[in-house]
């Protein structure tokens, strides 16, 4: 058994989507957090069968024009909408909502974004505790794990 937590292997290999495409969890945790930031904000991926030479991979659209949807950002590929854990697309998101230039809205939309993402990892590692526990708890099992928080193995019986 791997001691690589669950989330990180996540983060690695990627989580199937409707169309048989992976998308890594790092780009699963940015979504969420966009559309819990704005439901008018989606996300949308276009297949590469889709696409013409040029076109973006990913982006991000307003819908609050009646059915019509007008985009707000466009990414080549999956690791330009992660760079920094996905932090240089939610500052950008934070600070449109923030005057233009000012330094001190461009700081609070940059501890913003990393606090966000910071809690959303923090959420996920519990979410994934709790259901090693639930899991272990239920059946007649012994599990040895290691733990999100302190980083030791335990041993559940």
């Amino acid at each position: 058994m791997s001691d690589m937590p669950f989330q990180d292997f996540l983060d690695l290999a990627g989580v199937p989507v409707d169309d048989g495409h992976l998308v890594t969890a790092k780009a699963m945790r940015v979504v969420e957090i966009i559309r819990d930031f704005d439901p008018h904000l989606e996300v949308e991926w276009i297949p590469p069968e889709r696409r013409l030479p040029g076109d973006s991979a990913i982006r991000i659209v307003d819908t609050r024009l009646h059915g019509l949807s007008r985009v707000v950002m466009s990414f080549s590929d999956e690791e330009e909408l992660t760079r920094r854990e996905g932090q240089d697309v939610l500052e950008r998101l934070f600070l449109a909502d923030h005057s233009r230039g000012n330094p001190v809205a461009r700081m609070e939309a940059a501890n913003a974004a990393a606090e966000a993402l910071r809690l959303k990892r923090e959420r996920e590692r519990m979410e994934e505790h709790l259901d090693i526990m639930r899991h272990a708890l239920a059946g007649p099992h012994t599990y040895t794990y290691r733990s999100p928080v302190t980083g030791e193995k335990r041993t559940v019986r």
